[in-house]
C-alpha cells in the first residue's frame, strides 16, 4: 500500500469514531441487544483499530479472528444473523465514506481505485467470517440447551431478569428516547407493550382545565401499555421519559403468542401491571378531599417508599431530580403553591431540598400529616 494511502487511514481515524458513535446513538441498540453503551463502542472501536491494521498491512488474519469472536458474542446476545452480517457490511461501508472525504484522498483520487479494490476484496472474507463464528457459536448454544434438563432450564429462566429475559426474545425492538421526549401520547392509535429497561419513565394524563396528572412513575423491569381501544385504562395517556431511557416495545399481536410460549414472561407482565394498578390508586386515594399540603406529603411518602435510598442517620433521599412543575403534576396542583408548600416543610425540618434532591428528613413525622 502506498505511503498516501496509509496516511489517509491514519487521517480517517478520528472522523471515523465520530461517526460510527453518532451511528450508535441514533440509532439506540439496533446493531445489538446485549450489551450496553461503552461495552458496544469498545468492541466496534476494535474491530475499527483491527481493520485499520489489516488494511495498512494487507494480513487479515486477526480482524477475521476478531470478527469470528464478534459473532460468536452475537450468538450468545440472541441477535438476529441478518443484523450481524448487516452490521460488518455497514462498517465497510462507513469506512469508504470517512476514508474517502480524507484531505489527502480528495487531493489525490487516484488513491479511491486500490481503495475500493481492497475493501470490495476484504468483505467477502469479513461477511463470512462473522458469520461463521455466530453459526458455530450458535451450534454449541444449541446443543447446551439440549443437554439441558427442563427442571434446570425452568430454573435458569426464574434467576433470569426481566431485561436479560427481554434481550433473548427477538420480537422486541429496542429503542432510545432522550429525556422529555413522548413516547406516546392519545391520538396515537397503536397498541404496544413497553418494558423499561435503562431509565426512568412517567405516565400523566391532561385534565379539562389544562393540568396534567402523573399517574405512575416507571423504573427499570416496569411495564406500561398504549392501547387502540378507548376503554383502555391507556388510551387516554401520556407516557415521557424523565431522563434518558431505553425501551423495549412489542406489538400487542406479536405479544399474545409470546406469552402463550413463555408463562415466565407472561406472569412478571401481569405482576407489573398489577403493580401499576395498585399504584394508580394509592395515587387518587392520596388525592382525593385533601389540601395540597397533604397530597404533597402523601406522594412525597410515596416516592420514597418506591425510589427513596435509606441514609445512615434515618433520613430517605428522592434523587429522581423531579421539578416543582414536575410534583405539581402528581399532585393536580401548580408550581407555585408545590413550591411555597415546600418551604414550608423544610422550615419545619420535616424535608431538606436541594436542588432536585429531596431528602426526607422526618418520615415518621410525616406519616404522621397523613394518617
Amino acid at each position: 500500500m502506498s505511503e498516501e494511502l496509509v496516511k489517509a487511514l491514519s487521517e480517517a481515524k478520528a472522523a471515523f469514531r465520530k461517526k460510527w458513535a453518532e451511528m450508535i446513538e441514533q440509532r439506540g441498540f439496533s446493531f445489538e441487544v446485549a450489551k450496553v453503551d461503552a461495552e458496544v463502542r469498545r468492541r466496534h472501536m476494535l474491530l475499527w483499530d483491527n481493520l485499520l491494521k489489516a488494511l495498512k498491512t494487507g494480513r487479515y488474519e486477526e480482524y477475521l479472528q476478531a470478527l469470528d469472536r464478534e459473532g460468536r458474542a452475537q450468538a450468545r446476545a440472541s441477535s438476529r444473523i441478518e443484523a450481524v452480517v448487516g452490521q460488518t457490511s455497514e462498517i465497510l461501508n462507513l469506512m469508504w465514506e470517512v476514508i474517502s472525504s480524507t484531505p489527502t484522498v480528495e487531493a489525490n483520487p487516484h488513491l479511491l481505485k486500490p481503495l475500493t479494490e481492497r475493501l470490495n476484496g476484504l468483505r467477502a472474507k469479513a461477511e463470512s467470517a462473522i458469520l461463521a463464528g455466530y453459526i458455530d457459536e450458535n451450534r454449541q448454544i444449541q446443543d447446551e440447551l439440549a443437554a439441558e434438563s427442563a427442571e434446570v432450564r425452568r430454573q435458569r429462566l426464574e434467576r433470569t431478569s426481566l431485561p436479560e429475559l427481554i434481550k433473548s426474545i427477538h420480537a422486541f425492538k429496542l429503542v432510545r428516547y432522550q429525556e422529555s421526549q413522548k413516547i406516546f401520547q392519545p391520538g396515537d392509535n397503536r397498541s404496544i407493550l413497553y418494558f423499561v429497561m435503562v431509565g426512568r419513565v412517567r405516565l400523566y394524563e391532561v385534565l379539562p382545565d389544562g393540568r396534567a396528572v402523573n399517574l405512575s412513575i416507571l423504573s427499570v423491569n416496569d411495564v406500561f401499555a398504549q392501547s387502540n381501544n378507548q376503554n383502555s385504562y391507556f388510551h387516554d395517556i401520556y407516557a415521557e421519559a424523565m431522563k434518558d431511557s431505553i425501551i423495549a416495545c412489542i406489538q400487542e399481536s406479536s405479544l399474545e403468542a409470546l406469552m402463550e410460549q413463555s408463562p415466565l414472561l407472561a406472569s412478571r407482565i401481569i405482576h407489573s401491571f398489577s403493580q401499576q394498578l395498585s399504584q394508580s390508586q394509592m395515587l387518587i386515594e392520596g388525592l382525593l378531599g385533601r389540601d395540597v399540603s397533604l397530597r404533597l406529603v402523601n406522594i412525597l411518602l410515596k416516592l420514597a417508599t418506591e425510589f427513596g435510598v435509606n441514609q445512615v442517620n434515618g433520613a430517605i433521599t428522592i434523587d429522581l431530580g423531579l421539578t416543582h412543575q414536575e410534583l405539581a403534576d402528581m399532585i393536580g396542583s401548580n408550581r407555585v403553591t408545590v413550591t411555597r408548600k415546600l418551604i414550608e416543610l423544610q422550615k419545619k425540618n420535616l424535608i431538606n431540598v436541594q436542588n432536585r434532591t429531596i431528602v426526607l428528613t422526618n418520615r415518621k413525622a410525616l406519616q404522621d400529616l397523613v394518617a
